[in-house]
């Protein structure tokens, strides 16, 4: 894992401020966080999906704000 420092950076374009309701740009913080260096497989995934589920965990989040349910469109 590689630590990511926490900073700011700004989010959008100039061109994004226009008459389609698109805003304009805004300066934005991210706190520190871990990201994996490599990528991860699809075959590794369904391992931990495997173990998570058959561990009590859910990867159901329609019930959850802003979240939408396995396989919504978009």
């Amino acid at each position: 894992m590689a630590l990511i420092p926490a900073g700011s950076f700004t989010m959008g374009d100039v061109a994004d401020n226009n008459e389609a309701g698109n805003a304009a740009p805004i300066t934005v913080y991210v706190s520190a966080f871990y990201l994996d260096q490599t990528d991860v497989t699809e075959a590794l995934w369904q391992t931990v999906y495997n173990w998570a589920i058959t561990h009590g965990y859910s990867f159901d989040y329609a019930d959850r704000e802003g979240g939408k349910p396995s396989g919504a469109d978009d």
